[in-house]
C-alpha cells in the first residue's frame, strides 16, 4: 500500500502536517522537517498594491455597472443616456474630497 503525500494548493509542494498540541493548531512542514512557507507570487504593481492605472480602471467599470443598472430600472432611458450618467457618476467619484462644512 502506497501512502500519498498531500501537496500545497498554492505551490504544488508535498507538505506534512503536525498537531501543535500546545497551541491545538495543525502546523504545515516540508518532508525534510523544516517549516512550509507558501510564498505568494508577486503582485504586477511592484509590490504591495494596483497602479493608479488599474484602480482608476476599476472604478471606471464599478460606475458603469453601477450606471447601468440603474438605467435597467427605468424603460425610457437609453443606452446614450446610461453613458451620461456613468461620465457623471465618475466625475463625481473622482472629485477631491471637501472639508466638511463646504459643498
Amino acid at each position: 500500500m502506497t501512502a500519498t503525500v498531500p501537496l500545497c494548493n498554492g505551490c504544488q509542494q508535498p507538505i506534512v502536517f503536525r498537531k501543535d498540541e500546545e497551541n491545538d493548531r495543525w502546523l504545515r512542514f516540508n518532508p525534510d522537517g523544516t517549516p512550509h512557507v507558501h510564498r505568494q507570487q508577486q503582485r504586477r504593481g511592484g509590490g504591495g498594491g494596483r497602479s493608479p492605472a488599474e484602480l482608476r480602471e476599476i472604478r471606471r467599470l464599478a460606475v458603469l455597472k453601477a450606471a447601468a443598472e440603474f438605467g435597467a430600472s427605468r424603460p425610457d432611458m437609453k443606452s446614450a443616456d446610461v453613458l451620461c450618467v456613468a461620465h457623471r457618476w465618475l466625475a463625481w467619484v473622482e472629485q477631491p474630497e471637501h472639508k466638511e462644512g463646504t459643498p
